[in-house]
């Protein structure tokens, strides 16, 4: 608890919002963290509950055979920490992978657990054997869009941008003044080896708009493009182009639409 506080001292409440969904609930975030520790989807409450319940129920069973020493570390990390962070961090922007480096600890205690049941015999070691095998079923679904679709891909879409843009400098604009310009920065550099993407906000389009417009969602949602063709507030029209989805948890959904004008 001491070092919870030194760093919400020197760190966290010195915290501010630049950008984010706001509505997310900080349990529920919580919960969401445990669920995809447990290898099924984070973003469902069937699947948020289930995995819950099942490390009460194994922790519940492992309880009696172990002493209460060797769970102090586990709990203390996976659980009392990551609730008071969501205790002091009330109205903030939370995400899953704000809970990352507690994950340890929560499978060291399921380890734990599974461990005793093991070691009992019996069907208590089927059923271990059993929680084990849809452990890693359930993480080699998530580790198979890890190795698809990365966590974004904006390499391949600054690419396109470039092979399909005449002109000497590319213009993007997009629907984030800081997610997207920001990775634009650190993707596509004005280093002079390279083409130039340019990003422009709104206020600094060119007449006719820029040639190429991003917009995004954030990797818990579905990978739909929001619409085939799209029009901003001067009424001009963008037609969808590519879509480049994310794996979860970290990543961002890009689409990328082509100004019918250009």
């Amino acid at each position: 608890m001491l070092l919870l506080g030194w760093l919400y001292a020197v760190d966290i409440r010195y915290q501010r919002i630049g950008g984010g969904a706001l509505d997310n609930s900080g349990l529920g975030v919580f919960g969401e963290t445990i669920s995809w520790a447990c290898g099924v989807a984070g973003n469902n409450a069937a699947a948020i509950i289930g995995s819950v319940a099942i490390i009460a129920v194994l922790s519940a069973l492992a309880w009696p055979r172990l002493k209460a020493d060797p769970w102090t570390l586990p709990v203390f990390g996976a659980i009392a920490m990551p609730l008071a962070f969501v205790w002091i961090s009330q109205g903030s922007v939370i995400y899953p992978r704000y809970f990352t480096v507690t994950l340890v600890f929560l499978l060291v205690l399921i380890s734990m657990a599974l461990t005793d049941l093991f070691e009992a015999g019996g069907y208590k070691r089927v059923a271990a054997i059993a929680l084990l095998g849809a452990y890693l079923a359930g993480n080699s679904i998530h580790i198979a869009q890890l190795f698809s679709f990365g966590r974004g891909q904006y390499s391949e879409a600054v690419r396109y941008i470039r092979e399909n843009t005449a002109e000497p400098t590319a213009i993007v604009g997009a629907d984030h003044p800081f997610r997207i310009p920001m990775t634009l920065s650190f993707i596509a550099p004005d280093d002079g080896r390279a083409k130039p993407v340019r990003y422009l906000n709104p206020d600094q389009w060119p007449p006719e708009g820029p040639q190429w417009l991003i917009l995004h969602k954030e990797s818990s949602h579905d990978a739909t493009p929001p619409l085939e063709e799209v029009t901003d507030n001067a009424g001009r029209r963008y037609r969808l182009a590519k879509s480049y989805p994310s794996a979860p948890l970290s990543g961002l959904h890009w689409f990328l639409y082509r100004n019918v004008a250009r």
